[in-house]
């Protein structure tokens, strides 16, 4: 019966068939890509069980074959995606199995197509939480129906653990009793022990995860101080010393963290602003020139920063939808994922986008009393790096399920209207 219980409580009637379908879309994919893995958008490497070479993105960053080592030299990111693929390599060494790679590439595989399952589920509690089941119905289509959580399952990447960690700790602050006054939400003392779980999981993958972390931990300490002194909420003096250490080791684990990644996040954010490739048919190097060379005092240099702006906020907005320009050469870009992400992004990322930018307008009271406000400014400040650069969809993707529930919301009004609309005519 415990058994029955609980998997009641995770496979909602919401979750029940986009559960389903990316399950059966998930193995329909491993079967293909065992024979014939994808093309990834650089050079010769593929995604999928088949694939010689796994593109789980900067893979000579985060997995070294020779001798399990990552980073390039003292640069070094988060330890635990890194170490994941080290000890699956090295398990796989010890046992004798006729083609290594595929075994390699079969577990990494599975362990993000767990997160996506996970993601689902999370997102899917969200929405219900939130909203209603209509609106959580949507989320989990728009998860499962969207051609990125097929491709980072596939490539095994740390995106997809991002997006975990974002869905968790999404869902561990809408069903804390900080917002949430049902009978079945977490109080503050189970709701501080997944917040650490969340925070140290996603602190210990990449410095996207580290700020994410830092701005949840902040926002969620200010609401305990508030409702306290409001007498919202009760704080045992268990509770009180619960709190600080908690608290005390998460922040310390994040700013540790954030100083091992301070070369690496130095490395990126060179690379990062002087990004090459075009921008709808201008070279970007050809254009920095152009903009700072007349950045003067005069009205030509007001000119300038007026271009500037205009730029980044357009290449912000384009490349967040991914129907930017090219960042590679077009020779080295096969076919497949380059139609399959422009037309992902013009279809799908761009309409969800703006739907959810309404969104914040239309629920900005729900956003708020939910708490939900909190992981949308976590992410919100995680995008904010790509004003400086150049901006890439997987940066949304990570931080995309407050995006996706939001979106949701607007998508239910639309149908509802129509349906409306649909009786008022016949």
């Amino acid at each position: 019966m415990k058994i029955k219980n609980i998997r009641k409580n995770i496979i909602t009637e919401s979750t029940k068939y986009p559960l389903l379908i990316l399950i059966t879309f998930l193995i329909i994919s491993y079967i293909y890509t065992f024979f014939h893995p994808l093309p990834s958008e650089i050079g010769e490497k593929t995604i999928g069980l088949g694939a010689e070479i796994l593109n789980i993105g900067d893979r000579t960053f985060y997995f070294n074959e020779t001798n399990y080592d990552y980073g390039y030299g003292d640069v070094k990111g988060g330890t635990l995606y890194p170490s994941l693929l080290k000890y699956i390599a090295i398990l796989i060494s010890k046992v004798s199995f006729a083609n290594s790679i595929k075994l390699w590439n079969m577990i990494v595989i599975f362990f993000a197509s767990l997160c996506s399952i996970i993601s689902l589920i999370l997102i899917d509690k969200s929405g219900n939480i939130i909203f209603n089941k209509k609106v959580a119905t949507i989320s989990n289509l728009i998860f499962v129906l969207s051609p990125y959580t097929f491709f980072y399952s596939l490539s095994g990447g740390i995106t997809i653990y991002v997006t975990l960690g974002c869905s968790f700790l999404t869902y561990v602050v809408v069903n804390s009793n900080l917002f949430n006054k049902s009978e079945v939400c977490h109080n503050l003392k189970f709701t501080l022990i997944l917040l650490s779980i969340g925070v140290l999981f996603l602190s210990s993958l990449r410095p996207t995860g580290i700020v994410f972390s830092l701005v949840i931990l902040i926002l969620i300490s200010i609401e305990i101080y508030k409702k306290h002194r409001e007498n919202t909420i009760q704080v045992s003096k268990t509770e009180k010393y619960l709190i600080y250490f908690i608290f005390s080791l998460c922040y310390l684990y994040c700013l540790h963290e954030l100083k091992n990644n301070t070369l690496y996040l130095n490395h990126t954010l060179e690379n990062f602003i002087s990004e090459g490739g075009t921008f709808f048919g201008f070279e970007r190097e050809d254009l920095r020139n152009k903009i700072f060379s007349s950045r003067t005092l005069d009205f030509n240099g007001l000119k300038s920063y007026f271009y500037l702006i205009l730029w980044k906020i357009t290449d912000f907005v384009s490349g967040l939808s991914d129907i930017r320009d090219t960042h590679s050469n077009i020779e080295e870009t096969p076919l497949f994922p380059f139609f399959i992400r422009t037309f992902t992004g013009i279809f799908i990322t761009f309409p969800l986008n703006l739907l959810s930018f309404l969104g914040t307008f239309i629920f900005f009271r729900k956003i708020y009393r939910s708490g939900l406000y909190i992981p949308i400014i976590a992410s919100l400040l995680c995008l904010v790096p790509n004003l400086l650069g150049v901006a890439f969809t997987r940066y949304l993707i990570m931080i995309s399920p407050p995006f996706i529930i939001l979106a949701s919301g607007v998508s239910a009004i639309l149908i509802n209207a129509f349906e409306d609309q649909k009786k008022n005519i016949y």
